[in-house]
This record gives structure tokens, sequence and C-alpha cells, in this order.
């Protein structure tokens, strides 16, 4: 399967799921996924989800935040659903857009207080002039921080883009 030959993200997913469904139905397994296509020309993004966790856009100029939300079943589940695109199409240098999976925000400390969107938003804000890569690394810090000595019980997956 070329991506080449598929004209958007929704197409992509449309074709990755009937193989991942072929594969899986039986087992019950199933995968999420969030897609995202930057066209740093255009100065626009286009997503699919499948049943991921919304991203996290936060626009620079006015230092607000916003999901890129969107509706999809997780991978696997049904063949004959079809996904949509999403887009927005204006983004400016400095924005951030960051996909995670919820070991970020669901971390707990020895209170069992959630880390939660607000500690992550503020991180972000606080490292808004960094690299998409130092930025990455204060979320995880942080987190790994708020947990004090407490172990990991969830994945953290963690994806930071920087529009520059």
């Amino acid at each position: 399967m070329a991506v080449a030959t598929y004209h958007s993200p929704a197409m992509l997913l449309n074709a990755i799921n009937t193989y991942i469904t072929r594969d899986c139905s039986r087992s019950g397994r199933f995968t999420s996924m969030f897609f995202l296509e930057l066209d740093p020309n255009g100065r626009s993004i286009c997503w699919v989800r499948a049943g991921h966790e919304p991203a996290l856009f936060f626009e620079s100029a006015n230092q607000t935040f916003s999901l890129l939300s969107g509706t999809g079943l997780v991978l696997g589940v049904d063949q004959e659903h079809q996904y949509e695109n999403s887009s927005r199409t204006e983004i400016s240098t400095g924005d951030i857009i960051l996909i995670g999976t919820d070991g970020i925000w669901e971390s707990r400390n020895s209170t069992d207080e959630m880390f939660g969107h607000v500690h992550l938003e503020e991180v972000i804000r606080n490292s808004a002039s960094e690299t998409a890569e130092t930025i990455r690394d204060n979320i995880i810090n942080s987190v790994i921080s708020f947990r004090e000595d407490l172990p990991q019980e969830d994945d953290i997956t963690l994806v930071v883009v920087k529009i520059s």
C-alpha cells in the first residue's frame, strides 16, 4: 500500500482500517491513531482521528489552546467505517501541536491527583519559546517530577510539532 496513492488522510485511514480489520477481527484487537498532515507552504493542517485522543493545538499569537478533535472509530473494528478529514487553515510560526497518549495527563502523584491538561498546558505555555525537542523533554520531566517516586502506570507517547 503506497501512501502516495491516497489523496487525503481519510482515504489512507480507510485503507489501513480495511487491512487491520481483516488481520485483527478474530482476535478482538484494535488500535487507535491520530494522523496529521502538515502543509508548511499552505500553512494548514489536515487530520483524522481513529479513536485516539484529540491533539492539543497551542496558538502562539494569543497563547490559547484548542483541541484538534473530530470523529472516528478505532482501527480494526468495522471494515466499512468511513473516516473524515478535519482541517485548520490558519497556522502560524510558533504554533505548537501535541499528539500524546493519556499516560501523560492521567499520571498520578502520591495524593492520587492527576497531572491533567491544566499542568500540561502550563508546561507548553512556559516552554513555547523553546524547540519542539525541549518542549517534549520539559513535558516528560514535568510528568516524572509530578509522579514523585511512584512508578509509571501507563505508556507515555508524545509527538511535539512546532511550526517554524
